[in-house]
Parts: C-alpha cells; structure tokens; sequence
C-alpha cells in the first residue's frame, strides 16, 4: 500500500466513504475499518502469464478485490466457501482439496471490471494458471479497528516487515486460526 500514490484512485476508492459502507451493507456488517498495516490495506496482483497463486487463506476475514487486467485465457479464481471456522481449521477437508478432490470446489470466471467481496480467512482459495497477465486491486477490510498484519505473513506476502508489524506482534489472533 505504502507504492500506491495518496490522492491515487485505489487509495481513494479504497479510503470513500461511500464505498466503505457499500462494501460494509454487502457484507450486511454494522461497521468495517481500513486497515492501519501500512503494506497491506491496498495491494497490486499482478500475475505474469503462465503463473498462478496457489491455495491460501486471508490474512483477515474480508478481501474486495477489483480485477482490472484479465488474462486472455485461464486465470479463473476457485475457493472452497466456509472449508474452515474459527477454532477449527478442519485439517482433513484442506488435505482432501490439495490431494485433487474437487467436490467442496467452486470455480469463478471474473470479467474486467468485476468487484468481488470475498470471506477468504475461512475459505481457501487460489487462482490458476492463466495466458497473459492477470491483474487484481485488492483491498483488504476488518471488523475491529487498529488491524496489521503479522511479521511472519507480511514477510511471506511483501517480502519485507515494517516496524508497525514488529511492534503489533504481541497482539494475538481472536480466532485461533493460522495465518
């Protein structure tokens, strides 16, 4: 986030108040908040041709993701809804999708200019393997304000931490699930 222009449209889209509570009423919450992790509020995905993003869960609980670039063929985004709960990373369903069974599997074809609100901390999810590039804007959301995220995830995710995430390490999770 700390790339994107301040008076840029992302970090403006991002920041309206009237696309906040658009995306606050779709997700029929009471009130979200922009995250305070200075990486991860607003981030470019930017996939080259033949690459794809393996399965994975968010960070946090909301992503609304914008795609602006679709790749020419492939590139379709599948997630398996609900595949864990707080408290319970039902290890066994994760173990079943990754060995290849495909029942608890949804695949979606955005189309540019889609905007997809999306619960991925409890639905893993991936994007695969596509021809051209494939571009997304995603923009990250919370139930409690003061959200950063951890030292080992940002670094995994940014390849680089900054002071903000060493210092709100202590902060434990509410959930109890892995990032």
């Amino acid at each position: 986030m700390d790339w994107f222009p301040e008076n840029g449209l992302c970090l403006g889209l991002y920041r309206h108040p009237a696309f906040q509570r658009f995306v606050t009423d779709c997700l029929e919450e009471t009130q979200l908040y922009t995250f305070d992790d200075p990486l991860a509020g607003v981030v470019a995905n930017i996939m080259p041709e033949g690459s794809s993003l393996p399965w994975h869960y968010d960070t946090n609980e909301f992503i609304v993701s914008l795609l602006t670039k679709k790749p020419l063929s492939g590139g379709e985004f599948e997630y398996c809804p609900d595949l864990r709960e707080p408290g319970d990373e039902h290890y066994d369903d994760v173990k079943n999708v990754l060995d290849g069974q495909r029942d608890k599997v949804k695949t979606l074809s955005l189309e540019l200019g889609d905007l997809q609100i999306f619960k991925g901390r409890f639905s893993m999810h991936r994007v695969v393997e596509g021809k051209g590039e494939r571009h997304t804007a995603i923009f990250g959301y919370a139930k409690e304000p003061g959200f950063i995220g951890r030292v080992e995830r940002t670094q995994q995710v940014h390849g680089r931490v900054l002071q903000a995430h060493i210092d709100a390490e202590q902060n434990a999770r509410s959930d109890g699930l892995d990032d």
